[in-house]
């Protein structure tokens, strides 16, 4: 039985003890800034945005477009689809659309003369990452500050009480 109570009090002990040291406390700070979370978002969207770039700007791009027209021919008010119209029909002439006009094309596109632009994107984002790592050490001393200053004003009025 006393093992059992003291093995409850040892467990429970460890999990009650609310004791840290500043560090503790700066560390769980950065850990849970919504602000640095959100420049290091920002900085995964920048470096993505830099893939997108590369890939526009200098990677084949394919298309494929087509055309396709069916041309009826009323007779007798009957619609019909067929290349052999009756000399009454009304419609497309049959000598020129052969029953309806069938276009597809496969494009191929590769900029080859883009050089300096895909440059300039890249110092472009190079430059907006530096910022956002910047802004992440900025924000990481603000809080450093800010715990420290809570830290102290509260181990001041422990002391004093």
């Amino acid at each position: 039985m006393i093992r059992k109570t003291f093995l409850i009090l040892f467990c429970a002990g460890s999990l009650v003890y609310g004791q840290h040291n500043l560090n503790y406390f700066i560390s769980k700070a950065e850990e849970n800034s919504p602000v640095i979370q959100n420049y290091y978002d920002l900085n995964s969207i920048n470096n993505l945005q830099g893939q997108l770039d590369e890939a526009q700007n200098s990677a084949f791009q394919i298309s494929l477009s087509s055309n396709l027209l069916f041309a009826p021919y009323l007779n007798n008010g009957r619609t019909y689809f067929t290349t052999n119209p009756g000399p009454k029909a009304i419609g497309y002439d049959a000598a020129v659309t052969n029953g309806g006009l069938y276009s597809a094309q496969i494009n191929f596109d590769k900029n080859i003369l883009n050089g300096g632009l895909l440059d300039a994107l890249k110092f472009q984002r190079s430059v907006q990452g530096k910022s956002y790592s910047n802004q992440i050490i900025e924000e990481k001393h603000y809080i450093t500050k800010q715990i420290t200053d809570q830290y102290l004003n509260t181990l001041q009025s422990l002391r004093l009480y």
